[in-house]
Order: structure tokens, then sequence, then C-alpha cells
């Protein structure tokens, strides 16, 4: 993905020591170029795992498989996080800081959403992907009160950082190009997160030391109809956005969530703060869907 990259790179230049972990040897092959220490494996290789964490001061947790069948979600994603926390426990690793989504709230039930919003994953787009995230949501909690250690979990709704992907936002930029038109539904949308923002929660847990916590992160709301009028900015100038009232959508469900993430929790306790200003946020987010947009038009 767009995320772990840009987050090893960030964390290279501030001069901290970096291995990474993936399965994925071809994608390693850039960060070994850059100098980045890189082991490739499977995350439920118990063994391969625990040689991994031997010698780190902190695991940032960012794979996960995306399998649609709950079996390999449990006997991969799952099980390897357990790994990783044994394997942390085993080599007294400082701090464990593990990703999660938006998807383990379910439903959101309120406005903004906090870290107190339920967890209903029954009623998530992806419920059997919302339950094992939340499984390590909260093995890393019991890992926290039962042994003393320093298990954080970050949520994150939408990243996005040089790049921006999502198969939402390929279609409308195919849509705006070939049908001249997007349309969304009318008042939904959600709190995008810059990656350097997700480094700076990051860097926030690492400084603090909290246990156990979970923390919105999160730099600008916007709604779906503000971001499709982005895309046909740069996309089609000529193409129109139609928001429809959300009742009336037919679409993705995934578009009628409003995710307005309340970020106070992190600002205080870890004194997290975007920083961009939304002018900022907005320029940077355009330059990524423009790479988007650009990939869309070489497939077409």
């Amino acid at each position: 993905g767009n995320i772990g990259p840009h987050v090893v790179e960030s964390l290279k230049d501030k001069g901290h020591e970096i291995r990474v972990v993936d399965i994925n040897e071809e994608g390693l092959k850039k960060l070994a170029a850059m100098g980045v220490e890189t082991r490739a494996g499977d995350i439920s290789d118990k063994d391969f795992i625990f040689e991994a964490v031997n010698g780190m001061d902190a695991v940032i947790h960012l794979a996960w498989s995306f399998s649609n069948n709950i079996l390999e979600l449990f006997d991969v994603d799952v099980r390897g996080y357990a790994y990783i926390l044994d394997a942390a426990e085993k080599y007294n690793v400082e701090h464990v800081i593990n990703a999660s989504t938006a998807v383990v709230y379910g439903k959101p039930q309120y406005s903004p959403v906090d870290e107190n919003h339920p967890r209903i994953v029954e009623k998530a787009r992806k419920p059997m992907y919302a339950l094992a995230k939340l499984v390590t949501e909260y093995l890393g909690n019991i890992y926290a009160l039962e042994k003393d250690m320093a298990v954080n979990n970050i949520m994150i709704w939408y990243a996005y950082g040089d790049e921006i992907g999502g198969k939402h936002l390929r279609n409308m930029v195919k849509s705006a190009i070939l049908e001249g038109k997007i349309v969304v539904p009318k008042d939904c949308g959600g709190s995008f997160l810059q990656l350097d923002d997700l480094v700076s929660g990051i860097e926030g847990i690492i400084k603090h030391k909290p246990k156990g916590e979970l923390f919105n992160l999160a730099t600008i709301y916007l709604t779906w109809e503000e971001l499709a009028k982005m895309i046909v900015e740069r996309a089609n100038p000529s193409a129109q956005v139609v928001a429809i009232p959300k009742e009336e959508w037919t679409g993705s469900t995934f578009l009628t969530d409003d995710w307005e993430f309340s970020t106070k929790k992190a600002e205080e306790m870890l004194g997290y703060k975007t920083h961009l200003s939304k002018d900022e946020a907005v320029k940077h987010l355009g330059k990524a869907l423009e790479v988007c947009i650009a990939g869309v038009k070489a497939s077409l």
C-alpha cells in the first residue's frame, strides 16, 4: 500500500533506524535501495516474526491480508499480530502501535465519531474484516493490561500521501472522464488523514507512552461532493457533480456513511495537531488525486 513506504521514508529522514518486514519481496527492493533494512516473510510464521522483532525499540503494525475469508483473517492476520505481541514481550520492545480502521466502528451512530463509539461490526460494510481488526485491537488492550506493555491502536478512515488509492475514487475519475458526471450522496464524507500527520501521531505515542489506548487521527473533513469537484477540476472540467439525497442513493454504502472523526483525545493525550491548514491539506490532496487521475487515464 501507500501508507508503509511513506511512514518508512519519513521516519528514516528523521534519523530513525528502520527494519521493514513484508511478504512482498519486490515491494521491499525500493526500500532496500534507500538503505533500509528489509526482511521478506510471512507474518504468520512465528520464528520469522520473533527474529524480525528482536532488537527493535518499537513496532508499527500496518500489515494486513485484506482477505474476505474469515479463516484466513484469523489464521494469518490475527495469528501474526499475536506473534508480534508475544515477540515484543519477550524482547522488551517499548512500543507496539497497531493500525486499525473505521470499519471497526461499523456504522456511525453520531458525529463527530470519537473513540468511545460502539463497535457494531455486524453492520460494517465488511463485517469479517471489521471483526478481525477488532480482535487485534482487543488483543493489544489485553497485553497492555495484563503484561503492562505500551500497546496502542491508531484509527484511520482514509489515508493519503503523495498519492491516494481506492476503487471508489478511481470509479469517480472514470465517471468524470467517460460519462461527464460524478454522482455522489449528499452531505456524506469523512476525515482524510495526510500521512505526515500519521507519523506525527506515531511520534506522539512514542513520546507520551500511553498504554492500551485508541486514537483517532485525521487531517481534514471533506464531503464526497467536495472531493468530486476536486476530481472534476483535474480530470474533466466540463463534467458535472450531481449530489442526491442519501436516502435515494443506490450505490455503494461506503459513500453514505459519514465518518467525521473527533481527534480531541489525541490532541489532549499526545499533543496531536495536523501540520496543515485546510487550504494546504486540500492542495496536498489535490496533488495526490492528480496521480490517481493519471493512473486511471493510462488504463483507459
